[in-house]
């Protein structure tokens, strides 16, 4: 265990000392952008040209596609390690389940996420709210970025 936590403080700890700052100061302008002291404005630039997304379940379902394999990196790691349990078990069933659940843990809050986003925008009393929690996250995020030049 104790070579396993020196390889990847080795491994975390050897980041070279510009990506630090570099996380630092976009935590930084992030922060200060949302206590709206600076006001970002991103260029809207389109790679789809005239493309039209595609409604109903066909654009759905291309979308769902897309979101896998971004999100693909992230997963696969936990879900080789239940296919290898299942492997050892040598129960379907068993596997199956462990999938379900995989899959119910991994898809559920995108699922209420993007269900109850309109529902708690329309909220009066979220809406009062809302002001606060993005300050809060400003200020968050400016102490994150101290934090980074600190560690340099």
């Amino acid at each position: 265990m104790k070579k396993l936590t020196a390889s990847a403080r080795r491994l975390f700890g050897s980041a070279p000392s510009f990506l630090y700052y570099l996380v630092a100061a976009v935590c930084m302008v992030v922060g200060v952008s949302q206590l709206h002291l600076l006001q970002i404005g991103l260029p809207k630039v389109s790679f789809l040209g005239q493309y039209s997304p595609r409604p109903g379940l066909c654009g759905a379902y291309t979308l769902g596609m897309l979101f896998g394999l971004a999100g693909s990196q992230c997963g696969t790691p936990i879900l080789l390690a239940i296919l290898s349990i299942v492997m050892l078990k040598g129960s379907i069933a068993y596997g199956a389940i462990l999938l379900f659940f995989y899959a119910l843990g991994r898809g559920l809050p995108i699922i209420l996420a993007g269900t109850l986003t309109g529902i708690i925008k329309s909220m009066a009393s979220i809406q009062k709210w809302s002001g606060i929690m993005e300050k809060t996250a400003g200020v968050v995020l400016i102490g994150l970025g101290l934090y980074f030049l600190w560690i340099v």
